[in-house]
Order: structure tokens, then C-alpha cells, then sequence
């Protein structure tokens, strides 16, 4: 009820989509000079269209980006099993920053890589948000634990995977 109906995924075309994914990156590389990029899917949709007009975007993705956060499934990302048009992520919109370190602790231990999304960073951002000092808690034990912890976005990350992957990357990046 609350998107517009022109904005809604599911009135897309995929080529309605890829033109839009064009148009914005073009935007991006005149703003930055970057090339590469990484997708947040809105609303963690990872298809266009409905009914018999439904079309995955998981082989379009892979055209234009790199990498893409895909779908909430609320685990970290398996590094040996890695799947770069749906890589997933932890809902952490409300959470305190010891539920966070929590999960980031479980998924350094496994030596994956964890994805958290939240909607906005303090009270008056969005409905969902962290609040500001327990995001400001979460950056400091990340700071305080940047020797053991590899904090960086998804690009780096994800290029590093697949530098890894053909056999060229050091790996010797933490988790």
C-alpha cells in the first residue's frame, strides 16, 4: 500500500529494468568514475514481473554487476559456496550492537562473510533503523577488532572472493 503502483516490481519488464540499471550506473560513473558496482536489491526482490510474466534478474544481475545482496535469508555467506547474484544478508534494522556482534562472532568462528542491511541509521531515518548509538558501539568493536575482522564493502569483498577463486588471491584477508 505503500509503493506506488509504477514503482512496483512486479509491473516491471526486465527490460524496463536493465534500462533503468543503465541509466543509473551511467549517473554513478559520471558522479565517480567507477565502472564496478555492487546491487542492493530493493526490497530484496529478485525477480521482475508476476504471474507468467515473472523473470528471475539472477542472470541480469551477473551481466551488470559484480556482485548483488539479494534476498534476507538471515545466514552469512558461505565463502566455498558462493553465489554472487543472491549473496544474502542479516535483517538488522532494530538490533542492538551485542546482537550483532553476536552474529558477527558465529560467522567469523564458520570464517564466512556477513551481510547486514538496515534501512537507516538513527530515530526519524526510516521506520526501520539501528539506533544511533548502538551503531556507533558496532563500529567500535569493529575498529577494535579490525586485526581479526575484515570490515570492507561488498565490492572489495567480493572481488576478493573471486580473485581467490581463480587461484590468484593471497588470502590472506581475515574473515
Amino acid at each position: 500500500s505503500w509503493l506506488p503502483p509504477e514503482y512496483n516490481l512486479c509491473q516491471y519488464t526486465l527490460r524496463r529494468w536493465l534500462d533503468e540499471i543503465q541509466v543509473a550506473n551511467l549517473i554513478l560513473n559520471l558522479l565517480d568514475g567507477r565502472t564496478e558496482r555492487t546491487l542492493g536489491n530493493t526490497c530484496c526482490d529478485m525477480s521482475v514481473g508476476e504471474g507468467d510474466q515473472e523473470v528471475s534478474l539472477e542472470a541480469p544481475i551477473l551481466q551488470v554487476f559484480v556482485a548483488a545482496r539479494g534476498g534476507r535469508c538471515g545466514q552469512s555467506v558461505d565463502i566455498a559456496n558462493v553465489n554472487y547474484a543472491s549473496l544474502g544478508h542479516f535483517h538488522a534494522d532494530r538490533c542492538t550492537s551485542a546482537d550483532l556482534r553476536d552474529q558477527i562472532e558465529t560467522v567469523a568462528a564458520a570464517g564466512n562473510w556477513a551481510i547486514f542491511c538496515w534501512h537507516g541509521v538513527g530515530k526519524g531515518t526510516h521506520a526501520g533503523y539501528i539506533d544511533e548509538a548502538e551503531h556507533a558501539k558496532l563500529i567500535e568493536y569493529l575498529g577494535a577488532n579490525s586485526g581479526r575482522i575484515w570490515t570492507a564493502p561488498m565490492l572489495a569483498v567480493a572481488k576478493h572472493l573471486k580473485r581467490f577463486e581463480r587461484g590468484s588471491g593471497t588470502g590472506d584477508q581475515g574473515q
